[in-house]
């Protein structure tokens, strides 16, 4: 199975986190500091648990990153030229 589908059969996310550090990509998970229907915290753990984990909390809500294109793809560029 390839990473894509490997990741789209994972029925949780821990399992999607899982698969993806099992194939050594990073995994950047941002929570939104005004999110309607957040899970406190379940980003920093995810993040600690599994290799190649970030976590980050933005002042945004549920609708990140669509809410500031411009924060987020600075953050993505960061990102992708870190060594």
């Amino acid at each position: 199975m390839g990473c894509f589908e490997a990741l789209v059969a994972a029925d949780t996310w821990t399992g999607a986190v899982a698969t993806l550090s099992g194939r050594r990509v990073p995994v950047l998970l941002i929570d939104g500091e005004m999110d309607p229907v957040p899970v406190r915290g379940r980003a920093r753990a995810l993040a600690a648990e599994f290799a190649g984990g970030t976590a980050r909390t933005h002042r945004g809500g549920h609708d990140l990153p669509l809410a500031s294109p411009g924060w987020y793809a600075k953050l993505l560029y960061r990102q992708i030229t870190a060594d």
